[in-house]
């Protein structure tokens, strides 16, 4: 009886853990929005709208990223949020790629696999 009760735990824990990474990567892809949001505010002349809508989306988007970092760290290990937090170059890519037309190398490509491979070893290496 007392290993059904230390499973439950177990998974319940997993559980959090796994919910806790879903979050702290929706923080991660909302914080690389900051540059996209930054990006698009740089083309533009610094008292007009156009500068400063964008420029205010991108502290929004800071300030979530800064509360949900603070919430991740209350449940994850430091190294799982740390390694968490690296996604987001691969973020980064992609939303160059679909808004602002950039081109992914093949060196680039390697380059974000490797990042997501290293990720996932690290983060299920104590599973």
């Amino acid at each position: 009886m007392g290993e059904s009760i230390e499973k439950v735990k177990w998974d319940s824990d997993k559980k959090k853990k796994i919910y806790s990474l879903i979050a702290l990567q929706v923080a991660v892809l909302i914080h690389s929005l900051s540059s996209v949001f930054s990006k698009l505010a740089s083309g533009n002349p610094f008292f007009s709208w156009e500068y400063w809508i964008p420029f205010a989306l991108s502290l929004g988007c800071t300030f979530f990223y800064a509360l949900m970092w603070q919430i991740a760290l209350k449940r994850l290990s430091l190294i799982s949020a740390f390694l968490g937090k690296s996604v987001g170059t691969i973020w980064a890519a992609v939303f160059g790629c679909l808004i602002f037309k950039e081109t992914l190398t093949p060196g680039k490509v390697i380059g974000l696999l490797l990042v997501l491979a290293g990720t996932f070893l690290v983060v299920t290496k104590d599973e």
